[in-house]
């Protein structure tokens, strides 16, 4: 081994030059060249690699193999000079120090080559390095050296990157999918190892070791021939042989092979395995594998009692919690599971005690518990026992149809429009006799005043279709009625037209509406000369028309408006028996001139007068006071007389026209008899009673 010194460039510029990687070199080779320095150790990356001198001539050693600076010369570097090794697959040794690639193989590092790793060793490349073979001496495995210690197989699965090899004491497994087993120790994995305590039945891809094999026969079905792993179970005699590997069970019992019985009619004939549930006759055969769970068929069938346990109804599984234990496989073309019975009252007239089944309907206590299976449906009320419209119900509530009829809605029931009316229908419909109460004709609800029917036109209408006769004029409310019913109007549309009767015959058309009225309107409305009857005191279009009678008085007095102050035949009245005072039209007893009480005024001061007179009569004591009274009583006798029958002839004269007003006439009578007494008569008896209080006196 020779040495040599360079100012530029680097040791490895060269063939058979190398940088010194070690200080104990760089000291050896200092000492040769003739440096008796002892040389520092130190890192740096501004220094060249491996060993030089500085400035100052002193040795230094940098340990920053990786540093990119040049020798030069104030940093002189010493490299070594060695030939390249001859033998560079590492099999052989060379003879002395070498060049390897970029490594110094000595007899220290060893003079084995491996170039292509850069690599020097002591001992020869291992010629098995599949791991599955024994090497018979060390020998070199990539990157690592493999020994009686570390094992003598060599595993390097990549060539390409030595660094991975490693050395084993055991070699890899040869089978490896878990059904054969390997002779000896083995490994499986890089990570497992097969041994006897772990089983040497290796399966690389679940990377896993076990005693025994897998079971040939996995699906459940078939028995296998002796203990094998399933899945993750091991089968044995013990628990059994049926291995299924979806669920990772052994079991004693094949699979079922009817095993979704859910929606299937089909069941399996002998014990099998459900999923994790084993199905036997006590149990039931019926398996539903996706639930794990096996099931008996119903022994209650007919939806009426509930079942005790689960069990198969038909193609549908009944539980609690599910779709209920109530099975009904004869009262329809499917089979079906429910949580109640079915109603045992299902005429809708009786109440059920529970929620029970109403053909396709659930009745409940919100539904209703009143079932009619008929029509698959449940009510609150119980159904109506008339139905055709023409008949009220007794009930206060009862249920038409899909509709509930109550006494707001009316209790008439039509079930096949499921309406509810307040009317019945109509008995007579061809419009020739009149109904006796509110009715429904057709579409049309006949009422009072409107109570012939024609059914055919949904028409109601006041009077019948045939030919009745008319009233009188129909356009003269003034004209005295027929004494026979008739028809009032005469107006295309029957609504507007009405049928007078006896309870009244008088014919008003002056309103939109027809009207028959019981009494005619007043023809004297100047309040001066009384009507002849009863009439009604107003104009056309007064809402307040006032019934003028023998007690109100027959004078019509209706103030003239700016019009003629007579009435119309054309006019338009309404019938009213309002308050008088609150109109302007109004009936009295008297003309309009003057009234009856200023006449009970005048002869109310008449009294007061004549009672004046009488009390100072007793108290006058003389002949002149009896002188004085005469005189007093001949003057206002004369005044009287004067004042008094001028109005009261006249009162008389007109009071005479009206018979009921004979009381007033009497009074006036009285009065007018006690003026025209003669003069002397009244003489004389004022003497009388003057002698008769002056011998009380004496």
């Amino acid at each position: 081994m020779s040495y040599v010194k360079i100012t530029e460039g680097r040791c490895n510029s060269l063939p058979g030059r190398l940088y010194i990687t070690d200080q104990a070199t760089c000291q050896a080779a200092a000492t040769i060249l003739g440096e008796d320095d002892t040389g520092d150790e130190q890192t740096a990356t501004n220094k060249p690699p491996g060993c030089y001198l500085n400035f100052q001539n002193f040795l230094k050693y940098n340990t920053d193999n990786a540093s990119a600076t040049l020798c030069s010369s104030s940093n002189e570097c010493i490299c070594a000079s060695t030939p390249d090794c001859t033998e560079e697959a590492g099999k052989v040794e060379n003879s002395g120090p070498c060049v390897c690639g970029t490594k110094r193989c000595t007899a220290g590092l060893g003079l084995y080559c491996s170039k292509s790793i850069n690599k020097c060793h002591a001992t020869s490349t291992c010629d098995n390095r599949t791991g599955s073979a024994l090497n018979s001496a060390p020998c070199q495995c990539g990157t690592t050296e493999c020994t009686a210690t570390t094992g003598l197989y060599c595993d390097c699965p990549n060539p390409l990157n030595l660094a991975d090899s490693i050395c084993r004491a055991v070699p890899h497994c040869t089978k490896t999918k878990g059904l054969l087993q390997n002779p000896a120790s083995c490994l499986c994995s890089p990570s497992k190892e097969c041994t006897s305590s772990t089983g040497l039945y290796c399966d690389t891809t679940a990377n896993t070791c076990a005693s025994v094999p897998y079971c040939t026969n996995a699906n459940g079905t078939a028995l296998n021939a002796g203990s094998c792993r399933c899945g993750s179970s091991t089968c044995t005699s013990a628990v059994g042989l049926f291995c299924d590997t979806s669920i990772n069970k052994c079991s004693p019992v094949p699979t079922c092979t009817q095993a979704n019985s859910e929606n299937e009619i089909a069941t399996n004939t002998a014990p099998c395995q459900c999923g994790t549930s084993n199905c036997t006759v006590s149990s039931g055969l019926h398996c539903y594998a996706s639930l794990n769970t096996c099931a008996k068929s119903c022994t209650r069938t007919q939806g009426l009692v509930a079942n005790l346990d689960q069990c198969k109804c038909g193609a549908q599984r009944c539980a609690a919690g599910l779709k209920g234990l109530y099975c009904d496989k004869e009262n329809g073309p499917t089979s079906v599971c429910r949580d109640v019975p079915h109603c045992n009252n299902a005429n809708g007239q009786t109440i059920n005690a529970m929620a029970c089944q109403c053909g396709t309907k659930k009745c409940t206590t919100n539904a209703g518990l009143f079932c009619s299976a008929h029509r698959n449906s449940c009510s609150l009320a119980p159904n109506c026992l008339h139905t055709k419209g023409n008949v009220v119900n007794a009930e206060d509530t009862c249920q038409c149809g899909t509709n509930t009829c109550t006494v707001s809605t009316g209790l008439f029931c039509e079930n096949t429009t499921n309406v509810c009316r307040t009317v019945g229908y109509c008995t007579k419909t061809n419009s020739s006799e009149i109904n006796k109460a509110s009715c429904q004709c057709g579409q049309e609800t006949c009422s009072a005043g409107q109570l012939y029917c024609d059914a055919s036109k949904s028409v109601c209408s006041a009077m019948p279709s045939n030919n009745i006769k008319k009233c009188g004029r129909s356009s003269d409310r003034f004209t005295p009625p027929l004494q026979e019913p008739c028809q009032c109007g005469s107006s295309a549309d029957p609504k507007d037209n009405t049928h007078c009767d006896f309870a009244g015959l008088y014919c008003d058309v002056t309103s939109k509406t027809a009207k028959c009225r019981k009494h005619p309107y007043c023809v004297q409305i100047d309040g001066t000369a009384p009507n002849e009857r009863s009439c009604y005191c107003g104009k056309g279009g007064d809402d307040t028309a006032q019934l003028c009678t023998n007690i109100t008085g027959l004078r019509c007095a209706i103030p003239n408006d700016g019009v003629d102050g007579s009435l119309s035949p054309g006019a338009s009245v309404s019938l009213s028996t309002s308050d008088p005072n609150s109109n302007k039209q109004r009936c009295t007893l008297e003309p309009e001139d003057w009234t009856l009480e200023i006449v009970l005024g005048v002869l109310g001061f008449l009294v007061f007068v004549a009672g004046g007179l009488f009390l100072y009569k007793y108290l006058t004591k003389d002949e002149d006071r009896a002188a004085t009274q005469e005189e007093t009583t001949s003057y206002l006798s004369k005044f009287k007389q004067k004042a008094h029958l001028e109005r009261a002839a006249s009162v008389k004269r007109k009071l005479q026209q009206e018979p009921s007003l004979h009381v007033a006439l009497n009074v006036i009578k009285k009065n007018e008899d006690d003026s025209r007494e003669p003069e002397e008569v009244n003489r004389k008896k004022l003497r009388k009673k003057s002698q008769a209080n002056t011998s009380v006196e004496l």
